[in-house]
């Protein structure tokens, strides 16, 4: 251990990534970082991931802290779990199923150091296709831009770069995460972080995503439920973000509701989505989200119109 380093804890919640979490390891290994723990959380794996934690913790006794549990009880309580072992003047991101680049740390330590007002760092991120390893994007494409932004609309927006952030354990909410959101908790979880401090940006990429068949984003269905749960749980909480929520809230529910009524055949659903879209929207927003709507489905008629004909 070196003190003159400020001490960080890892922060890693696995599910069956036992193909994945290697990689993952490894990655935050060879950030060289003096004084860190790793706090790993695996929640009721079925696929061998404990095994090979248990090969990491038996070679790096001192650096490894695990919380195996034997059944699965979903990501927030899982992310509980770990945060409550969490002794670190920060705390580092890494899902199991992604990876830091070299370096990642100490840039982000040292930005933390030098900017004590702030509560939370992010860098951009690189999301890669876990098959084939290639890059698909970078996110952000450009620089990072929150002007005009209200602190929920730049938590959405840092979303996607969760793999590179780290915060100051004090500025967490003391609660930790919101339980009744069991599976997308971040969102809630980070606004209320960046309500404790600043928020500082890297426009270099220091971790990366992983696509692959049981990613989050897979799922927009269940994210899209627990964001619009997220917004009310906001507007109970915090008087002062009301018209922040209700400005992001119709906002969002445009953009997303119509984009699952296009993709979904399930009728409920349709009925559920529609509901949100009809009684979140002004009437000049309304007409305009049901004109995308028309013409998507247009073009779609065009398109295998054209293939038939092939």
């Amino acid at each position: 251990m070196n003190t003159a380093y400020p001490k960080v804890s890892v922060f890693v919640p696995t599910f069956n990534h036992r193909e994945f979490a290697p990689a993952a390891i490894e990655s935050i290994l060879m950030q060289h970082y003096p004084n860190l723990e790793i706090v790993i959380g695996d929640d009721g794996s079925s696929d061998g991931t404990q095994e090979i934690l248990l090969e990491y913790k038996e070679k790096y006794s001192d650096l490894f802290q695990l919380i195996l549990s034997t059944k699965n009880e979903g990501i927030s309580v899982n992310c509980n779990k770990i945060l409550n072992e969490c002794t670190g003047e920060y705390v580092a991101f890494l899902a199991g199923d992604d990876i830091w680049l070299p370096g990642k740390l100490l840039k982000q330590v040292d930005l933390m150091q030098k900017n004590p007002g702030a509560s939370l760092c992010v860098s951009k991120v690189e999301w890669f296709e876990s098959k084939t390893n290639k890059t698909m994007f970078i996110y952000p494409r450009d620089d990072f831009n929150v002007e005009n932004m209200s602190i929920i609309d730049i938590a959405y927006y840092i979303g996607c770069t969760g793999a590179s952030m780290i915060f100051r354990r004090d500025a967490a909410p003391k609660y930790g995460f919101e339980t009744s959101l069991p599976m997308v908790s971040d969102w809630l979880f980070f606004i209320e972080v960046m309500r404790n401090g600043d928020v500082i940006f890297i426009n270099e990429a220091l971790a990366r995503y992983r696509r692959h068949g049981e990613s989050m984003s897979n799922y927009p269905d269940l994210i899209f439920k627990e964001h619009v749960q997220t917004l009310f749980l906001l507007e109970g909480k915090y008087e002062d973000m009301r018209e922040d929520v209700s400005k992001f809230m119709k906002k969002y529910v445009l953009l997303n509701a119509s984009e699952i009524f296009n993709k979904t055949n399930n009728h409920e659903l349709k009925c559920g989505h529609l509901h949100a879209i009809l009684s979140s929207s002004s009437t000049a927003m309304l007409l305009k989200n049901i004109f995308k709507i028309i013409v998507r489905r247009m073009l779609k008629r065009i398109m295998f119109a054209q293939e038939r004909l092939r």
